[in-house]
């Protein structure tokens, strides 16, 4: 019998040939919410394969090393626990093949590093177990997993967005905090036992890179940060080493606070966001965008309870901008300005009473150019929009 995975490989050249190079997608949707309870800050996440309906997650620092199985519907139905590992600072999940056909194997990113001060990065993989065909819930598994260290051959990094290529098993990571982020990979065969120096490949025209996936039969890439999500259809035998020299498309994506986790659905019509949330926090929303056929049908696909929010630049007088929302009934909202790293800059509106079409005047003429995001709060839900302001 041929595994999902290997059908994946043998007919990957023939899907990246037939898909088009635009991609749309509408949304969001919210489909569920984090469990608070153990998942306070995701940072990183990935749709399972072999597993029905479930997305592997995990935290931000602070945790153990651990992998949550997750439905949106059901909350945690597994947690994994990789034995004598470390949890420096894992920030991202990724998917793909191993050294057992047919297997797919989780990559947990141990690559965060915001003081740039780390000898070397780590990055985990293990075989994904079944969590869905047992009748009772385990407290937790242990896993077995592979070690693989690796330094820069440029000096430290932070970087939040780790990726393999399911073509070719190749790791990429991406940096975080550079002007431009710079792309490195780790070719495959990977090996335990020794440290490697990752390749320098390339650098991106957009910064604070936060997360990344590629779809599972290899077709497509997306990367985001906290404002924008951009999307590659990649071309018939194209290594993502050449692929990230070519621009990327900006897709849909509502701004989250502190949005550090994405990921393709498991048959790749669409993708997940969510973010993460401090301690005593809400539960982070988990958001679906999904693909659609025309550039017409992205603003008709959408989620009616979640409020319409735009920015409009004013035709006379630059700095001003009119933020036009809709809140669907009578709730409390309040209305900020922040900055591209989600810090608070301005208040526009406090606790208000408000219903329906709304706008308000955004005065940004004394803020230096760059990108902003206005943040709208109500009874039920925070909705964003980004402002590219130029002064």
């Amino acid at each position: 019998m041929i595994r999902p995975l290997t059908l994946c490989i043998i007919f990957c050249a023939a899907s990246l040939c037939a898909l088009a190079q635009s991609a749309w997608y509408g949304g969001p949707f919210k489909v569920g919410v984090t469990p608070l309870k153990v998942l306070q800050e995701a940072s990183g996440i990935i749709a399972s394969a072999t597993n029905p309906d479930i997305i592997w997650m995990h935290n931000d620092s602070g945790d153990e090393p651990t992998l949550y199985a997750v439905s949106a519907k059901k909350g945690v139905v597994e947690k994994c626990t990789l034995p004598q590992a470390t949890a420096h600072d894992w920030e991202d999940l990724a998917y793909g093949p191993g050294p057992e056909k047919g297997i797919w194997y989780l990559y947990a990113g141990d690559i965060g590093d915001n003081n740039a001060k780390r000898p070397n990065i780590v990055v985990y993989r293990v075989a994904e177990p079944d969590v869905t065909s047992k009748k009772t819930e385990r407290a937790s598994i242990p896993l077995q997993y592979e070690t693989f260290t690796f330094t820069y051959p440029d000096g430290a990094r932070d970087a939040e967005a780790l990726l393999v290529d399911p073509v070719t098993q190749d790791m990429y990571i991406i940096s975080k905090r550079d002007k431009q982020g710079r792309v490195y990979r780790a070719a495959a065969p990977h090996k335990t036992g020794t440290t490697r120096v990752l390749q320098f490949v390339t650098t991106l025209p957009m910064t604070l890179i936060t997360a990344g996936d590629v779809s599972h039969d290899g077709s497509q890439i997306l990367l985001k940060n906290y404002l924008y999500v951009w999307h590659w259809t990649r071309k018939s035998n194209e290594p993502l080493s050449a692929l990230f020299k070519r621009a990327g498309t900006k897709v849909t994506y509502m701004p989250e606070e502190q949005g550090e986790a994405i990921c393709f659905t498991a048959k790749g019509d669409g993708f997940y966001t969510t973010s993460e949330r401090e301690e005593g926090g809400d539960a982070a929303p988990i958001y679906f965008y999904p693909r659609v056929k025309t550039e017409n049908d992205v603003s008709t696909t959408r989620d009616a309870k979640i409020p319409r929010i735009s920015a409009i630049p004013s035709n006379d007088t630059k700095g001003i901008y009119t933020l036009r929302y809709v809140i669907p009934d009578v709730s409390r909202v309040t209305v900020t300005i922040h900055n591209s790293l989600m810090l608070k800059i301005l208040d526009v509106a406090s606790e208000s009473g408000e219903s329906g079409v709304q706008e308000r005047e955004i005065d940004l003429i004394d803020q230096p150019s760059g990108n902003y995001v206005a943040v709208i709060k109500t009874n039920s839900s925070t909705v964003m929009v980004p402002i590219e302001h130029v002064r």
